[in-house]
């Protein structure tokens, strides 16, 4: 795990972003964001060393969650604990992001003392856990 608390912050909404981000700054964290997949592949590669947790979003132009999942996956950064944050709860996706070795679930919209709660546990050791 990352020596810092440093969370990236993956979404193509700007609202969410900042609303993840102040939440998590609330909370003491070091926050870095990405507006997209491609962006956050860039992002983790630069700051890997330092990344303690990764909240992306799911459905995001030029490369989805899922697919920063799998590149992730079978990366260097695959011991990162990773967190979908999505308007989704499916099965069939929850399923697919475990077995990428996501750790945990975000649902849209969450409560800020939920996602401080989660972004603690989730540092601390592997869960699939999930937010709403």
């Amino acid at each position: 795990m990352g020596t810092t608390n440093t969370v990236v912050v993956v979404d193509d909404s700007p609202i969410v972003r900042a609303q993840v981000s102040d939440v998590l700054a609330r909370g003491d964290y070091r926050v870095l964001v990405a507006e997209d997949g491609k962006e956050a592949v860039d992002v983790i590669e630069a700051h890997g060393d330092d990344i303690s947790l990764i909240i992306c979003d799911m459905r995001m132009p030029k490369m989805d969650g899922m697919e920063v999942l799998r590149w992730k996956s079978t990366s260097a950064f695959r011991h990162i604990p990773f967190v979908m944050l999505t308007t989704e709860g499916c099965h069939r996706f929850v399923s697919e992001a475990r077995s990428l070795g996501a750790k945990g679930w975000i649902v849209k919209p969450f409560n800020d003392d939920m996602l401080l709660v989660a972004a603690r546990r989730l540092m601390r050791g592997p869960s699939l856990a999930a937010v709403r």
